[in-house]
């Protein structure tokens, strides 16, 4: 028998919140798997007057189990650690070192639990510099909830000293929470406040791409009117509004064919040529619909392709595979 014990203490970062000692041991537990790891169990127990949570796991390859203990006190957080075969490491020995772990105060409130969404942002754009990066490192860690989205629609045209950054910037990391809460209040936002942003066409960017993963009339009508009138300039590596644009096609639908004129904007005619293809293939919009734009596109064509014949391995690359599939519709209508 070979068995190891330890005891390791991590003190959260200040801004650290989570909405329940449940969740936030489900999630801890649920990251120390290892990807061949096997779950033998899972359940919340007691250290005093904690709640706890116990948790067996089979490593890869062999048949030793990881036992795990997370207490949750005050602003630390206590794992406790045993590997032992899989035939011994419950028995009443091993348990003894997990159950007779007892933390002194333990009917102390954790500070953990309670929510610091309004301390966090207000340190994102406070004078200690210490403050702000900790709180922009622990933005998409936290559990923000809906009733904080006008905090963050507020924090999010905020300046910060990131903001050269494309990203994991503050602000991205902002505008990646506000799509995760998305409701039809972010839609009104998004509308309200787009050419705040003119000067920084990477968020504009990822603005629209909250409206294609949002899915509604409403938000894809706004994603027409703002991406077609005013498409992001100064976007510097970021060039797209997402993949997940001809999802539902009926909503794609609502883009045509006002986004055909993208067509003649050296950033986006790639991902427009995409839509457009994947609409005429699915029979989503017709081909009539193409027909404004003849000239465009095989002005586009001449001045990509140069006036020379590509091989067919060029031709059907990812480039330009789907602008050669928008002259064959051309061709044959």
């Amino acid at each position: 028998e070979v068995t190891s014990y330890e005891v390791i203490k991590d003190i959260l970062p200040p801004f650290f919140w989570s909405n329940t000692d449940t969740g936030f041991y489900r999630e801890r537990a649920t990251a120390s798997l290892g990807y061949k790891d096997s779950l033998l169990s899972y359940k919340i127990v007691k250290n005093g007057k904690l709640n706890s949570a116990d948790q067996l796991v089979l490593q890869d390859g062999g048949n030793m189990v990881k036992r795990s203990r997370y207490i949750l006190h005050a602003d630390t957080l206590y794992t406790l650690v045993c590997f032992a075969p899989a035939t011994i490491v419950a028995d009443e020995q091993h348990s003894a070192f997990f159950d007779q772990f007892i933390i002194k105060d333990d009917g102390k409130a954790s500070s953990v639990l309670k929510n610091k969404a309004g301390e966090l942002i207000k340190a994102l754009s406070g004078k200690d510099s210490t403050n702000a990066v900790n709180a922009r490192n622990i933005i998409d860690k936290v559990s923000f909830t809906k009733e904080e989205l006008p905090l963050l629609y507020n924090a999010m045209l905020l300046q910060y000293p990131d903001d050269s950054m494309t990203y994991s910037s503050t602000r991205s990391k902002l505008i990646d929470v506000i799509e995760e809460l998305a409701d039809s209040s972010t839609v009104d936002f998004i509308r309200r406040h787009y050419d705040d942003l003119a000067d920084r066409g990477s968020d504009q960017l990822a603005l629209l791409n909250i409206l294609v993963n949002y899915k509604t009339v409403y938000s894809y009508n706004t994603l027409k009117d703002l991406f077609t009138k005013k498409p992001p300039q100064h976007i510097k590596e970021r060039k797209s509004i997402g993949y997940n644009v001809t999802d539902s096609l009926e909503l794609t639908r609502l883009l045509f064919p006002d986004i055909l004129v993208l067509l003649k904007n050296g950033d986006y005619w790639e991902d427009v040529a995409d839509y457009t293809k994947t609409a005429l293939d699915s029979g989503t919009i017709n081909t009539e619909l193409l027909l404004p734009f003849d000239k465009e596109i095989r002005l586009i064509s001449d001045t990509l392709f140069n006036g020379h014949t590509l091989q067919d391995e060029d031709a059907w690359t990812w480039r330009y595979g789907s602008l050669v599939s928008l002259l064959g519709y051309l061709n044959n209508t």
